[in-house]
């Protein structure tokens, strides 16, 4: 039996300190490694991980001014600038809880405290790269989007690997997830919880009930982890996903503080904390989170305008106006050049202005911000758009605001948090009844679209439907529900005439700019199971 070694595995080694990098470089050496490159800092790191793929990367936590190593690894995932087959192991002198904390929750496959041996580090990369290797036609399945590939892989695995069991369960549901396939991700998360109570199954199962909108189930999952184990970071944003649609705002915020407290270095977290606190117009604790996010991210790839915008809101309510300033300053310089950034300063200043009385200034700047809109429409967030629309109607500029937050609910039917927002704009300018009107002439408009292309479909008129969805995503490029008729109209025509290529790479369109509005939607899910299937047939040259 041929012994374990790091052979034909490409390593790289990230860490600022040139003996470390040498030290570490040699103990792979002596695995077996032959292809091995160094990085002193996260630029390096980067340039090198998008020019090769790795199969193994031990990173240094603390790597000087600049990126360190949690946000390296939080843009590796958030790019997929890795596979799933590669290790990513952090490494750090730090016991620090919170950044312990910080750089767990994006799961690398290691966290490893100096000092080591190699013996260590012997030991933990051959289970991991054990593993790894049993998992690998699985993960290139679900790199593929082949899910049904995937799952069969898994049933295969673990008749052949009965000890690596557990972790190919927990593989198995995480493609059923995926999937949207709730009703067998629930069984089988309930039947590993039979045999142990395990928190990522307790999680997952939490995630289910969450899915088929079962909020109270779902929360009493998620509070169990938390109970059992208060390290568990993910539940906490579950949880308080949960309490947000029961209603229970503040119980959310309370649940987000107490994560932020446990692990400040999660910027997402610390706006999603921002957010609701605003919602609740608790301003003290909004403009924390904010200043907490804005320090997270200088280096971060999550580094956003929304939250310096954020940020001088909340101060500019409590009659801060210096201080408000100083952050749309801040806005500015920092995201010099950035049309976005520019876009939400012009919007917050007018809003501050004319909070304080100079409204010729405040009008001056939400004018360079309509005109901007009027223009690039398609560039804006619904977020950005939202706020433009809120300082419209605060200034007496009602006809601009009801066409913004038109805008908005044309794109945004179904989302009913972004209609309660909508709505709320509307009672604070004192206007709530002509604002419900206008949401609800607004639904009903898109839902008369949505019938008569289903209509059409129903009928067997699917290149009518067809004509008539691609309208619709033209006018509401952002509108989640059309994009799934029209994804779903284009396949039952595919599913009889599969050598169309024009409509295969609409739908492909379609879908990614799905997935970018909400890639967890039960209906993108499926279509895309459906579209994979497709192709297959296509490919196989089978009708």
């Amino acid at each position: 039996m041929e012994l374990w070694s790091l052979k034909n595995r490409k390593a790289l080694v990230v860490d600022d300190c040139v003996d470390i990098r040498a030290m570490i470089r040699d103990m792979l050496l002596n695995l077996g490694a032959t292809e091995i490159t160094t990085a002193r800092n996260a630029d390096e790191a980067l340039s090198h991980i998008n020019n090769i793929n790795f199969d193994v990367i031990l990173c240094d936590y603390n790597l000087g001014e600049g990126k360190d190593g949690q946000q390296i690894l939080e843009e590796i995932r958030f790019r997929n600038l890795i596979t799933a087959s590669c290790l990513f192991i952090m490494i750090t002198a730090e016991n620090q809880s919170h950044m312990v904390m910080g750089a767990m929750e994006y799961y690398p496959d290691l966290y490893l405290s100096k000092p080591f041996t190699k013996p260590t580090l012997q030991t933990r990369l051959q289970k991991l790269t054990n593993e790894k290797d049993i998992t690998a036609n699985i993960l290139g399945a679900i790199e593929r989007e082949s899910f049904k590939s995937a799952l069969s892989q898994c049933d295969k695995a673990i008749r052949y690997h009965p000890r690596h069991r557990m972790l190919l369960l927990k593989l198995k549901a995480d493609i059923l997830l995926k999937l949207g396939d709730n009703s067998d991700a629930e069984m089988l998360f309930q039947d590993i919880l039979q045999e142990r109570e395990l928190a990522w199954a307790l999680l997952g199962l939490g995630k289910v009930y969450f899915s088929q909108k079962k909020y109270e189930l779902a929360k009493q999952q998620f509070k169990q982890i938390v109970d059992l184990n208060p390290n568990y970071m993910e539940a906490y944003d579950w949880l308080a996903q949960c309490m947000e649609h029961l209603g229970e705002h503040n119980d959310a915020q309370v649940i987000l503080q107490t994560a932020s407290e446990k692990s400040p270095k999660a910027l997402l977290r610390q706006r999603r904390l921002g957010e609701i606190s605003m919602d609740l117009e608790d301003f003290s604790a909004s403009k924390a989170a904010y200043k907490q996010a804005i320090e997270n991210g200088k280096f971060s790839c999550f580094k956003e305008v929304e939250d310096y915008s954020n940020l001088a809101q909340s101060v500019s309510v409590v009659g801060e106006k210096k201080e408000a300033l100083r952050v749309i300053e801040k806005l500015r310089k920092d995201f010099l050049g950035d049309s976005k950034a520019g876009f939400y300063a012009n919007i917050v200043e007018s809003d501050v202005h004319y909070a304080y009385g100079d409204d010729e200034k405040g009008e001056l700047l939400i004018d360079q911000a309509i005109q901007h809109f009027d223009e690039h429409p398609e560039t804006l967030s619904t977020s950005s758009v939202m706020l433009m629309a809120q300082v419209c109607l605060s200034q007496g500029n009602v006809s601009k605001g009801q066409e913004l937050i038109k805008h908005i609910v044309r794109n945004n039917h179904d989302n009913q948090q972004i209609l309660k927002n909508a709505s709320k704009a509307f009672k604070k300018a004192g206007m709530e009844d002509a604002g419900d009107d206008l949401i609800s002439s607004t639904c009903n408009e898109i839902y008369e679209i949505n019938n008569k292309g289903i209509q059409l479909a129903q009928k067997g008129h699917l290149l009518e439907s067809i004509t008539l969805f691609d309208k619709a995503v033209k006018a509401m490029p952002e509108n989640i529900a059309i994009l799934m008729n029209a994804t779903q109209c284009i396949l039952l025509y595919l599913d009889k005439h599969p050598d169309n290529d024009s409509l295969t790479i609409t739908a492909r369109r379609y879908l990614d700019r799905a997935f970018n509005i909400n890639p967890e939607n039960i209906k993108y899910k499926a279509l895309m199971v459906s579209y994979d299937s497709l192709k297959c047939k296509a490919h196989s040259g089978t009708k």
